[in-house]
């Protein structure tokens, strides 16, 4: 990729890069060189994937189910406990 080929500020989201049916390796090499050119960023997305893993562990990263596991856990206990097919 050549880096003077962007003149303005860039924002990609991208998700589900484990969804993608080619080269997983090739698609993270390009994510991680796109996202260090001038004036991009980049979030991605996907399943933790060893490939993905290797390429962005380094990077700052927010997982999903760390964020929601307390409301996971809330709800479902309200519906066990509310729940009409759970009661005895």
């Amino acid at each position: 990729m050549n880096h003077t080929s962007i003149s303005r500020k860039q924002f990609l989201i991208v998700d589900g890069l484990d969804e993608y049916q080619g080269n997983h390796s090739l698609l993270a090499e390009m994510f991680k060189k796109l996202a260090t050119s001038p004036g991009v960023k980049v979030c991605i997305a996907s399943r933790p994937l060893v490939v993905f893993e290797k390429q962005f562990g380094a990077l700052p990263r927010m997982r999903l189910q760390d964020i929601t596991a307390g409301d996971i856990e809330n709800m479902s206990t309200v519906i066990c406990i509310k729940g009409s097919d759970f009661r005895g």
